[in-house]
């Protein structure tokens, strides 16, 4: 079902940059500009501190490490070292794909829409402030389960399992800025809360996999 639906809103983003679907994406993909000035290269900090995608954040991370201060505003296009990130980058989002794939593949529902959220705003190429509006739609499910379900006692969980998904979320939505690892450190906070999906089970009324009667043993 989570495959369908990102096949189903890639294929409608296509066709709002073009009916032809095909043409579409070769408009997007196929200009090599885009791919040379911001897929394998460096861009100036103050330009990507607001990406939380892990490829631009392990960028960033290792152009602080690497570069000195003078450079951070200069862009450097085809850069090998991107490059060699770029791949990086591309080997450990499939790997983290298929790994929330297979974790979640018989978890309850708001597990999958976490997991899935969670990934489509973290391992595209580019992905900045406005793309985190779709956790919005998990948050929403969590606080009404957490009313719902935790507080009328239907399924335990502690306080402890309760902060790793609270406690990324208010990090998430957070709206001031906080330097050039900005978007880094909203990385950690989204990988985190993808982690909490994929360990933490979430069973609800919402979505019947608990009836409103069930309650748990005394």
């Amino acid at each position: 079902m989570g495959l369908f639906a990102i096949a189903v809103l890639t294929i409608a983003s296509l066709i709002l940059i073009n009916p032809n679907p095909l043409q579409a994406w070769h408009m997007v993909y196929g200009d090599s500009s885009f791919y040379t000035k911001y897929i394998v290269a460096f861009r100036p900090m103050h330009e990507i501190e607001l990406d939380h995608s892990l490829l631009q954040s392990i960028k960033t991370f290792t152009r602080m490490v690497t570069f000195p201060p003078p450079e951070y505003g200069g862009i450097r296009p085809s850069d090998p070292l991107a490059t060699i990130l770029y791949r990086i980058g591309l080997f450990v989002s499939a790997a983290l794909g298929l790994l929330v794939l297979w974790k979640t593949w018989k978890m309850p529902l708001l597990n999958q829409i976490f997991a899935l959220t969670s990934a489509t705003t973290v391992l595209p190429m580019i992905a900045m402030d406005y793309t985190l509006n779709v956790l919005l739609v998990s948050m929403g499910f969590f606080l009404i389960f957490l009313v719902r379900d935790v507080a009328e006692g239907r399924i335990p969980m502690t306080l402890g399992q309760m902060l790793w998904f609270l406690l990324p979320c208010a990090w998430i939505m957070a709206t001031e800025t906080i330097g050039v690892l900005h978007g880094v450190f909203k990385c950690a906070a989204v990988l985190t809360l993808l982690g909490a999906s994929i360990a933490i089970p979430l069973p609800s009324t919402i979505f019947g996999e608990l009836t409103p009667e069930w309650k748990m043993a005394p």
